[in-house]
């Protein structure tokens, strides 16, 4: 990007950071290793909550995949909920939904209830 700089400090910052998450992803942490250098994590919160750090970590190339595959089976009752729920996302509105029923025997349309 033209007219973007990061200066060195903040670029070792990065790096640190995401030394400290495959760290701790593997039960460790930079804090263990006196002699390196700590990251800085003033404006860095993601990387504070494992649980966060987890839920982003995956392949979106598969999950795109996935949702292609398993959009082409959905049913006529199916497609009706999941624009509704897609239409309300993309809105950023946000809304409350509750479907139940069942499409076919022992084949439940949705049996959660979706808040967005």
């Amino acid at each position: 990007m033209l007219g973007l700089t990061i200066e060195d400090d903040q670029i070792q910052n990065l790096y640190l950071l995401q030394l400290e998450e495959l760290l701790i992803s593997n039960g460790k942490s930079l804090k263990d290793f006196n002699s390196l250098p700590q990251p800085i994590h003033s404006n860095s919160f993601i990387y504070e909550n494992r649980f966060i750090i987890d839920e982003l970590n995956y392949d979106k190339l598969q999950m795109s995949e996935m949702h292609s595959s398993f959009f082409q089976s959905l049913t006529v009752e199916q497609l009706v909920v999941y624009e509704n729920i897609m239409t309300t996302v993309l809105s950023q509105v946000g809304s409350f939904f509750s479907y139940t029923g069942m499409v076919e025997k022992e084949k439940p349309l949705c049996g959660k209830l979706c808040l967005l």
